[in-house]
């Protein structure tokens, strides 16, 4: 039998309760309002606040990187060098940190990065001589980044 919305809901209502107030079954069951069960509620709305908090101060940036030929590639945050090589030809490279980002892709044309979900257009900040490509993300320029010590 499958179960409505709304008992779903309540199923999970009554898990976390449990779970986060340590509450047992027979006194949930025994909260008959509203008013009853308001503490409760306050109680897991901070703990989610809580917990939203720190997962935002935690929260990992995603650099995507795909390679059509041989390019050479640089990431570095404020506190150090994350990658220095060169990537080979239809590779890929996921970098995983908190940002900002200094990135640096030797053969820019042949590469393709995404950050956080979005496409950066490597072109747009290559240098036409050398496809070279520098940008810093979530955004800048390359010239105001800290040197890595």
């Amino acid at each position: 039998m499958r179960l409505s919305v709304e008992d779903r809901v309540e199923e999970k209502f009554v898990e976390t309760l449990i779970i986060e107030t340590g509450m047992e079954l027979e006194e949930i069951d025994s909260l008959k309002n509203e008013e009853d069960i308001a503490p409760s509620i306050e109680l897991i709305n901070k703990k989610i606040e809580a917990q939203t908090a720190e997962e935002a101060f935690v929260t990992e940036d995603i650099l995507e990187f795909y390679f059509l030929k041989e390019c050479w590639v640089s990431v570095e945050n404020e506190f150090e060098k994350l990658v220095y090589k060169l990537a080979g030809e239809e590779t890929s490279l996921e970098v995983r940190s908190k940002g900002p980002f200094k990135v640096i892709v030797g053969n820019a044309k042949n590469a393709n990065l995404i950050f956080n979900g979005i496409v950066i257009d490597l072109l747009e900040s290559s240098n036409r001589e050398n496809n070279v490509s520098c940008v810093v993300l979530p955004s800048g320029k390359c010239s105001e980044f800290p040197r890595s010590k």
